[in-house]
């Protein structure tokens, strides 16, 4: 007897191949769930798969998720693709260079839906890590500063390579047309036409040098910003000189 009752077993209960196979299964993933939530996996939800996109960068992939934001890739922007591109990767935001689909994706406040950039979506990252010499170049040692300094460089290295020669090539012509003595008018435009495309490259350098930000911290970094626009403006002063000398050698022949 069991609390005054006699004790009645249960009836048999009959389970038909079906049932059992049904059993099986939900058993099986009950295990399964078990296991995979003790080794850190979780079903991703469907906001997560439409907001990530996979990065390819030195022979690696990573899915970069934007699941925290409400609206996804329509939300998100250049700007925080960079910044989640460099906590996977390293590679500095100043350096980074982002494609999808070949076309480059330059304005950082653009939503990355602008772009074309969609769930799925292969984004190509161009950039490197900095070296232990370059951090130690760097006044602050951060990763961020020495990209900014390599930014820097680029820009002068740039107006060394092609502004220089180019200045250097409207000096000479403009000299030579001056010691002609002569008004050409088909030279003059011609000459006119070119210090306007050096203006227009020198000013183009400076915009870029001065669109560069620079934390307060980032003494290395704000010094060769600081060198890189004297340089610009001093090619500039030299093609203002040399745009002086013609316009007064063209008034004296006017008068």
């Amino acid at each position: 007897a069991h609390f005054g009752f006699p004790f009645v077993p249960p009836p048999f209960i009959k389970i038909t191949a079906h049932q059992l196979a049904i059993i099986y299964l939900l058993l099986w993933r009950a295990f399964l769930s078990t296991i995979l939530s003790f080794l850190g996996f979780r079903r991703v939800t469907k906001h997560e798969r439409k907001s990530t996109v996979l990065l390819k960068w030195n022979n690696s992939s990573y899915f970069i998720s934007f699941k925290d934001f409400s609206k996804g890739l329509d939300q998100a922007t250049l700007r925080d693709l960079k910044e989640k591109c460099k906590t996977a990767t390293g590679v500095p935001v100043a350096t980074m260079k982002l494609k999808v689909s070949g076309a480059n994706m330059k304005d950082e406040s653009a939503p990355l839906s602008s772009y074309g950039v969609h769930y799925n979506s292969i984004v190509e990252l161009d950039g490197h890590l900095p070296g232990k010499d370059d951090l130690q170049e760097a006044a602050s040692g951060n990763p961020e500063e020495v990209g900014l300094c390599l930014r820097i460089a680029q820009t002068v290295e740039k107006l060394k390579e092609s502004a220089v020669p180019v200045i250097e090539k409207y000096d000479k012509e403009v000299v030579d047309y001056i010691s002609g003595g002569v008004i050409d008018e088909t030279k003059r435009k011609k000459l006119l036409d070119m210090s306007a495309y050096i203006n227009e490259q020198l000013m183009q350098s400076l915009f870029a040098l001065d669109g560069i930000t620079c934390e307060i911290d980032f003494t290395t970094a704000r010094q060769k910003r600081r060198e890189g626009v004297r340089y610009a403006q001093g090619l500039l002063d030299r093609l203002d000189k040399i745009k002086s000398d013609l316009r007064v050698f063209i008034d004296s022949h006017k008068a």
